[in-house]
């Protein structure tokens, strides 16, 4: 299971979707699991044009699936508040997955 966000709305050009979670899920066939993602903001953030990595406010779609070439699921989401500046010890290169809970 792989979770993609693609920011649609920034100032600067970016990859058309980014990777921020996996997990490996295994299932018996016909059975089904449920998996959460808990994804720190500033996974979402991006490096401006000055160097810095901000995270601006503003749509974002999340896409779920098995490889970017095979998505299963979308939503659309806004992220709010003021536009700022991730500062080295705020900054997250991880996001947590939870699988059956």
């Amino acid at each position: 299971m792989q979770l993609y966000v693609a920011d649609t709305a920034t100032g600067v050009t970016l990859p058309a979707q980014q990777l921020v979670g996996f997990a490996r899920v295994d299932l018996a066939s016909g059975k089904s699991t449920t998996v959460k993602f808990a994804v720190p903001m500033s996974l979402l953030a991006y490096t401006g044009i000055s160097g810095e990595l901000v995270m601006e406010p503003g749509p974002m779609e999340v896409s779920v699936g098995s490889s970017s070439n095979d998505i299963r699921s979308t939503a659309k989401v806004t992220v709010t508040g003021k536009t700022r500046t991730i500062k080295g010890e705020d900054r997250a290169f991880l996001s947590v997955a939870t699988i059956g809970q």
